[in-house]
């Protein structure tokens, strides 16, 4: 409006107030705001939308900043600094908007519990979200349930968040891509295919080289899954060339990692394991080791089966260090079917009272391909009629699994 701070300031307040004000270190009483718009010959509530609108944009502004690759203190510190300028602020669009950064920082902290805790409280209030915070809603929930629960809920999340998206909006195409990747996990491959390869003609015009690198490696997958093994062998291999050994790491290891993967499917073990190895020398986190040790062991169960149990026992300790069952019980499996370590009463009875219901929370398809191997362990044991029904609860669920797993 062209005032100066001190003619805003004068026979009110001190300038270092305005200032103060104006740099939202501080929140004015009722009466301060009073006068300033009386000296504004504004209306407080034109302020106060005014005012809105800056805190909803600040808030869309650090939603957008936080990703996999900001999650330091720089991130929180910003979340803290906006925390402080709430207390007087009671519009329910700010407060949901705040509780949906501070699940979408928890999300990509791993922090499971307090993520869904300020997702379910805004679940309880959404109607009051406009159209941008439903999309941060649904595109956060989407990735939490990608993440920590069922893919179904998070493709349902997703495919919430495109609805309400412009075709010109920045969160295109890491959208598409995460519908590539969920719609993978729930082995719809084609629908997979149709996302990524949506998602990479966008990167691509950006020239983002390391998500043009992820797509590619989810179209190798996808690819595979559908058996189309010279076109996957094609994409793995053109990620290994052009990527960066410095730079590019962890997408190299996903790389050789697929790869590997993919000669396993073809039964060519040893191209399989010189794969794996280069993969799990690159691989820094615990979660990329075990999954390549449970592969490996697979690989070399017909090679060498000593090394073989090795690798799962190195796969179940690491799960046992970090608490990780999902793949802690991946592995019992595999060394069951490998090795019977354990008498066929103990396997059966972990997998029904133990396995079985954890995969039912936290992976359908794993669920269903434990029940077959559930009802072929009663056949062995000649109760026929527990397999037969096992098996026919099988049939009747499992009705899109089409699987190439090693499980």
């Amino acid at each position: 409006m062209g005032f100066t701070q001190e003619f805003l300031a004068d026979g009110i307040c001190s300038i270092a107030y305005i200032s103060k004000i104006e740099n939202g270190a501080i929140n004015p009483t009722n009466e301060m705001l009073s006068l300033l718009c009386k000296r504004l010959n504004l209306k407080i509530e034109d302020l106060e939308e005014n005012h809105t609108d800056n805190l909803l944009n600040k808030l869309l502004e650090i939603y957008n900043s936080i990703n996999s690759e900001s999650i330091n203190d720089e991130i929180w510190f910003s979340i803290r600094e906006f925390q402080s300028r709430l207390s007087n602020n009671v519009n329910p669009e700010v407060q949901l908007g705040f509780k949906i950064v501070l699940a979408h920082y928890h999300i990509y902290r791993g922090n499971e519990k307090q993520a869904i805790s300020h997702l379910e409280y805004v679940t309880q209030n959404k109607k009051y979200l406009n159209n941008q915070l439903k999309f941060c809603y649904h595109n956060s929930f989407g990735l939490y349930e990608y993440l920590f629960g069922l893919s179904e809920f998070s493709l349902s999340h997703f495919e919430k968040a495109l609805s309400l998206m412009d075709v010109n909006d920045e969160h295109v195409p890491d959208l598409l891509y995460n519908l590539g990747l969920v719609n993978a996990k729930l082995m719809q491959f084609k629908e997979s295919l149709e996302y990524t390869q949506d998602a990479l003609n966008f990167y691509n015009d950006q020239l983002n080289f390391s998500k043009m690198l992820n797509c590619t490696l989810l179209l190798g997958t996808n690819y595979s899954k559908l058996l189309k093994y010279d076109l996957a062998e094609e994409q793995f291999i053109k990620v290994i060339n052009i990527s960066n050994p410095k730079d590019d790491k962890k997408i190299l290891a996903q790389a050789n990692h697929d790869l590997g993967y993919l000669y396993l499917l073809k039964k060519e073990h040893s191209t399989a394991i010189h794969y794996l190895k280069i993969s799990l020398n690159l691989k820094d986190d615990p979660i990329g080791k075990i999954i390549s040790y449970y592969i490996l062991a697979y690989a070399y169960e017909k090679i060498d089966r000593k090394y073989s149990l090795d690798l799962l026992n190195k796969g179940i300790n690491c799960c046992l260090e970090i608490n990780n069952q999902y793949y802690l019980f991946k592995l019992q499996i595999l060394k069951y079917k490998f090795f019977k370590h354990i008498s066929p009463d103990q396997f059966l009875d972990s997998l029904e009272n133990e396995i079985l219901p954890f995969y039912a929370k936290k992976d359908l398809h794993l669920f269903y391909e434990i029940l077959l191997i559930l009802a072929q362990l009663y056949k062995e044991k000649k109760h026929y009629k527990k397999s037969t029904l096992i098996y026919e609860q099988y049939l009747k669920n499992n009705k899109v699994l089409n699987s190439n797993e090693v499980l």
